[in-house]
C-alpha cells in the first residue's frame, strides 16, 4: 500500500459530509476520492459535481468491484454496515466503516470472518479513541495516586430529536425506525462504550433498565445500567438521547480518591492526603472534539500503509456490540446477563492492576 490510499465512499450523507469529508480534504497528500456511489439519480448528480475526476455509481455492490480504489469507506445505516463491510472485503478492498460497524454480534462475527478469508483490513471509524487523553488518563489509574481503581460514573445525556436537534441526527428515518437494539444507547452511546472497554478491559456481566418516552423513535430513551468489568471495576451507566440539560460527567473512583474526567483534561483529588491537582491532555488543546476526526484519519493512512495496529480493534469492537446485547437482553428479562469471554488482548487493554 502507498500514498495517497485511493478511496470509494458508500453512504454520503450527514456522517460522511458533516464529519470524515472535510478531515479528508485536508490530507490530500494521504487519500484520493475515486469513486462514490448513491442510489438517488439527483444525488449522483451532486457528488459528480463535487468529484468530478471520480466515478460514481448507483450500488455499493458495484462501487466495491472497482479495480481503481485501495479502500472502502462505509457510513451507512447501522444494519447495512455489516453486509457492505463484507462485500467489500470479499471484492478485496480495505474498510473503513463507521460504528458500530454491526447491529449484532452474528453480524459482527461475519465481518470477522471476511477479515479472516480476504486478508484485508478493517478499520473502525471511533473518532473518540484517537486522542493521547486515554493513555494519560491510564497512567494516573495505573499510578496507585486513587488508590486501587473501583468504580465509575459516566452519564452521557442528550437531545436528539425529530424537531429539536442541532446536528440533525434525530431526523435520520433509520434511526426513528430503528433496525437495531436500545435505541440511541446502541447508536450514539456506542462511543462511551468503545471508551469504557479502552480504559477497564471486557464486561463481565450487565444489569439494565430502560424508559420509553417516544415509542416512534427507537427502542429506549434512557438506559441505566451496573457493568461489572473481568477486572473487577464496577461502572454505573446513566445514558438518554432525550433528557434535556446534559450535563453528562464521568467520575472514576478509587480506594483514596476521585478523578474528574472533562475530557480535555482532568481533576484527580486524592482525599486521604487532601491534595488535588489538574492534568491538561497533551492534544486536546483548543477544540477536542473538532480535532478527533483529522487526527484519526491522519493515523489510519499510517496504519494501512506500514500495517501498524489501530486504536479499536475488531475483536474489542465485537465485544461492545456483545455488552450491547447483553445490556438489552437485562432490560427485557429483568435479570442480570453474564458475558462469555472474549480475547485476552481485550482484558489486557484495560487492565488497572
Amino acid at each position: 500500500m502507498k500514498l495517497p490510499i485511493r478511496l470509494g465512499i458508500v453512504g454520503t450523507g450527514l456522517q460522511w459530509t458533516g464529519s470524515h469529508l472535510p478531515a479528508i480534504d485536508a490530507l490530500g497528500d494521504a487519500f484520493q476520492i475515486a469513486a462514490l456511489c448513491a442510489r438517488d439519480a439527483a444525488r449522483r448528480h451532486e457528488l459528480q459535481l463535487r468529484h468530478p475526476s471520480a466515478r460514481v455509481y448507483d450500488t455499493y455492490q458495484t462501487l466495491v468491484t472497482d479495480r481503481e480504489i485501495d479502500a472502502v469507506v462505509i457510513c451507512l445505516p447501522i444494519p447495512l454496515n455489516a453486509p457492505a463491510s463484507v462485500a467489500a472485503l470479499d471484492a478485496g478492498k480495505h474498510v473503513f466503516v463507521e460504528k458500530p460497524f454491526a447491529h449484532s454480534v452474528q453480524a459482527g462475527q461475519d465481518v470477522l470472518s471476511a477479515v479472516t478469508r480476504s486478508g484485508r483490513r478493517l478499520m473502525i471509524l471511533e473518532q473518540l479513541l484517537y486522542t493521547d487523553a486515554w493513555a494519560q488518563l491510564r497512567a494516573v489509574m495505573d499510578s496507585g495516586e486513587i488508590g486501587e481503581v473501583a468504580m465509575f460514573d459516566h452519564a452521557s445525556h442528550g437531545f436528539i430529536d425529530t424537531k429539536i436537534d442541532p446536528w440533525g441526527f434525530g431526523k435520520t428515518s433509520w434511526r426513528i425506525d430503528a433496525k437495531f437494539p436500545l435505541g440511541s444507547f446502541f447508536d450514539g452511546g456506542v462511543h462511551e462504550m468503545a471508551l469504557r472497554s479502552h480504559l477497564f478491559g471486557r464486561v463481565e456481566r450487565v444489569y439494565a433498565r430502560g424508559q420509553n418516552f417516544r415509542p416512534e423513535h427507537g427502542e429506549y430513551d434512557n438506559v441505566n445500567a451496573i457493568i461489572d468489568y473481568a477486572n473487577g471495576v464496577q461502572g454505573v451507566v446513566s445514558h438518554s438521547g432525550l433528557m434535556g440539560g446534559s450535563r453528562g460527567y464521568f467520575h472514576i473512583r478509587g480506594t483514596l480518591g476521585l478523578i474528574v474526567v472533562e475530557f480535555w483534561r482532568a481533576l484527580i483529588e486524592n482525599k486521604i492526603t487532601g491534595q488535588s491537582r489538574e492534568i491538561r491532555f497533551a492534544d486536546s488543546a483548543g477544540d477536542f472534539w473538532k480535532s478527533l476526526h483529522p487526527r484519526m484519519w491522519r493515523e489510519l493512512a499510517t496504519c494501512l500503509v506500514t500495517g501498524g495496529p489501530d486504536r479499536y480493534p475488531l475483536e474489542q469492537a465485537l465485544a461492545d456490540i456483545e455488552a450491547l446485547e447483553a445490556i438489552d437482553r437485562s432490560i427485557k428479562n429483568g435479570q442480570s446477563v453474564a458475558l462469555p469471554e472474549v480475547s485476552s488482548s481485550v482484558d489486557r487493554a484495560g487492565s488497572t492492576r
